[in-house]
Order: structure tokens, then C-alpha cells, then sequence
């Protein structure tokens, strides 16, 4: 049985990737949707010179959407650290990528800055919306109320 089911998945495979480029295959695979979105930023949001990108999401640990975007991201310089930065870390010129819902996170677009429930806040302008995540531009330094 196990051999079975060990061939049948091995044509299932040749028939999905045979023949493909590597941009092909992304294209086709089950995260395709993560390697898009990623691609998209690279190609049309983030400069072409390795940025240092904060990756930020309410998920505990790093699950698997988290570690896609991260991988497809690269070379960029990922740090995947949870839902709130390390403020003491993130610089002007960084970018902050947040996944998914983000309840405690305010917005300001009227101030421009993104503000936690802990009292801290970054001066960011947006740079990309999408159903996966919204990525910001850090263009200050953070404050701590």
C-alpha cells in the first residue's frame, strides 16, 4: 500500500512540475499565493537592494505563511518576530510587513504613524495594501509613550 501511494504521488508530481522553470513551478505549487504576493512587492514596492523588512503577525511562532513570505522575500533582510517590532531596533528606511489581522495596531493616516496598545508608536507612510498583509516604510524614529 505504501509503495502504491508513494507512485501514485510521484506521478501526480511529474505531471505537476515536469518540464516547468523554477518560476513555473512556484506558479503552480500550493503556496503559489505567497510566492505572488512576494514577487509583487519585490518587483513593484520594495527597492531592488537588500531592505531590512520587520515581519509582523498575530499567529504565534512561525507558521507556515510567515516562513513562506519570509523565504520568498529574500534576499531582503527578514526579521520574523511576532506582532510588535522591537522598536528600539527599527530605523527610518526599514519597512514593516504586517500578515494578516491586526487588532491591537491603529493606523494614524492622518499623523502618519502606526501606534500598539503598549504605547508605542512608528511614523510610517503605506506603501502596499493587499488581502495578505500591508506593507509600510518607517520614516522616523519610534516613540514610546
Amino acid at each position: 500500500m505504501w509503495q502504491s501511494s508513494l507512485n501514485a504521488q510521484l506521478h501526480e508530481i511529474r505531471l505537476t512540475y515536469s518540464g516547468k522553470s523554477d518560476e513555473e513551478k512556484h506558479l503552480v505549487a500550493p503556496d503559489a499565493v505567497y510566492y505572488k504576493y512576494a514577487k509583487r512587492l519585490k518587483d513593484e514596492r520594495l527597492p531592488s537592494e537588500p531592505s531590512r523588512i520587520f515581519l509582523l503577525s498575530k499567529r504565534e511562532g512561525h507558521d507556515y505563511e510567515r516562513l513562506k513570505i519570509q523565504y520568498y522575500l529574500l534576499p531582503h533582510n527578514i526579521y520574523n518576530y511576532g506582532l510588535i517590532p522591537p522598536h528600539q531596533y527599527v530605523r527610518s528606511g526599514d519597512y514593516l510587513l504586517l500578515i494578516g489581522e491586526h487588532d491591537p495596531v491603529y493606523y494614524n493616516e492622518e499623523k502618519g504613524f502606526i501606534a500598539w496598545l503598549r504605547g508605542i508608536t512608528i511614523p510610517v507612510e503605506p506603501v502596499d495594501y493587499d488581502q495578505i498583509g500591508t506593507l509600510y516604510k518607517v520614516v522616523g524614529d519610534s516613540v514610546v509613550h
